[in-house]
């Protein structure tokens, strides 16, 4: 398992932390992915995680788009950005196995 900057270094030094590997379905547009992705629902022994990237990529402090405008003053893109994501990734993943679809071109950016 190899560490990156989304991760505590000290979380992974934890006795009895045990990190499921995810399954990345990376997607098209209109390609039919949210129809796989409703299967793979259907495992009790999966937990979902549907474009989790889509933040970042419009509203995060690295965005890569301005196509939905800015955000209120009031929120805070920082929880948008791609180290939260990835860590919020990692997290999920210390639990169960997770299932991450997400449009290729979202998420590319941001993956550690």
């Amino acid at each position: 398992m190899t560490t990156s900057s989304a991760m505590p270094s000290n979380a992974l030094a934890e006795p009895g932390l045990r990190r499921h590997r995810p399954i990345f379905l990376w997607a098209t547009p209109r390609s039919v992915s949210t129809a796989f992705e409703r299967v793979m629902k259907n495992s009790e022994h999966l937990t979902i995680c549907h474009e989790p990237f889509t933040e970042t990529y419009y509203f995060g402090p690295d965005r890569v788009s301005k196509r939905y405008g800015d955000l209120p003053d009031d929120t805070c893109s920082d929880d948008f950005s791609r180290y939260s994501t990835n860590y919020l990734l990692y997290k999920r993943s210390l639990n169960s196995r997770i299932f991450i679809k997400d449009l290729a071109f979202q998420a590319e950016p941001f993956i550690s």
